[in-house]
């Protein structure tokens, strides 16, 4: 029964970084990686430029730059931009390879097609071999099993829906429309070779099939018509990240922001958060830390509004109004890029 002190389940940007930081404190660390592949996963593939400043993401990975948004607020058009870029599109798989070889480089063991069947207190079953651990942390993503072993409910999550096409649109572009979108919104992301289109929605908001429809009327409009859906959950229920022995991070402990869907800065950060915590059980959270988690309370009680929807139709219309000023769009920037 081979022992590690830390066992990591899931080689996703969470599990990756946290494996990096314990390893580099010479801590043993095991990550157990059910695919054969890093990063496959459906995903927008969007970073800030806190990725790229913070987790000294390389530019040379990702796929294109951009120094401006364009919000769409129903038929308003408002940009959000400056000097420098501060948005990037990036492949999964390419933000996995460059995470993963990192954290062997530091030290730590990967195994991929590593299946976990099972968890008990100090113990992983996987589909090859048993392994014994003093901490395990779940990066394991909206379906953790790990999450399931600790019988903690997930209740809030996005059900979110994206097309790629082969077409080439220029703009990084954020569109928001109530009628469409609910409280969400839909995004453009170009990419190096493609384009992507998505939305999202929880259900207590707004349907999905509602939604899928308005999602297809949508993409009429650019003469996209691409209907190979990509579907995934994103769960945002976040219940805290440290229990006993056992930590969440990433999507399994629900730190993607519920409103924006961001969710690689958040898994990052708070891999980096859990690996440090093991590394000094004294550790107190760092102010980024508790920025992502006062964020996401903040977006996610936003949300509520579309409860009074005449409330959320006028707070989004006069956004554009609101970005105007050169002052107010640079605190917004700042608000969700730094």
């Amino acid at each position: 029964m081979p022992y590690f002190e830390t066992i990591i389940i899931g080689a996703g940007p969470a599990g990756l970084f946290a494996a990096k930081t314990l390893a580099k404190q010479k801590k043993q660390v095991l990550v157990l990686e059910k695919n054969s592949e890093f990063g496959k996963k459906i995903c927008a593939g969007g970073l800030t430029q806190k990725d790229i400043d913070y987790f000294k993401i390389p530019i040379s990975i990702c796929d294109q730059s951009f120094n401006s948004a364009k919000l769409v607020i129903f038929k308003k058009i408002a940009y959000l931009n400056q000097n420098e870029p501060y948005l990037y599109t990036i492949e999964r798989e390419k933000l996995g390879g460059h995470l993963s070889e990192q954290a062997k480089q530091a030290g730590a063991i990967i195994n991929t097609n590593s299946n976990v069947i099972s968890i008990k207190n100090n113990s992983v079953n996987t589909d090859k071999e048993h392994y014994t651990f003093k901490y395990l942390i779940g990066a394991d993503g909206a379906n953790s099993i790990v999450r399931k072993f600790l019988r903690i409910p997930t209740n809030k999550t996005l059900t979110t829906m994206q097309v790629r096409t082969n077409k080439l649109f220029k703009d990084f572009e954020i569109q928001i429309n109530t009628k469409l979108f609910g409280p969400h919104y839909a995004w453009i992301f170009p990419h190096k070779n493609h384009t992507r289109f998505g939305t999202a929605t929880d259900q207590q908001y707004f349907s999905i099939s509602k939604l899928r429809n308005n999602f297809f009327l949508w993409l009429k409009k650019y003469n996209v018509t691409e209907k190979d859906i990509e579907s995934f959950p994103i769960n945002y229920d976040f219940k805290g990240m440290q229990f006993n022995n056992f930590f969440l991070v990433g999507e399994a402990g629900g730190f993607t922001n519920g409103l924006t869907g961001e969710g690689i800065y958040n898994a990052l950060l708070s891999g980096q958060e859990a690996a440090k915590k093991i590394i000094d059980p004294n550790y107190n959270y760092s102010i980024r830390f508790k920025r992502i988690l006062e964020q996401k309370k903040f977006c996610e009680k936003f949300m509520n509004f579309y409860k009074i929807r005449p409330l959320i139709y006028l707070l989004y219309k006069l956004l554009p109004f609101y970005c105007k000023n050169k002052n107010r769009k640079s605190k917004i920037i700042n608000y969700f890029a730094n």
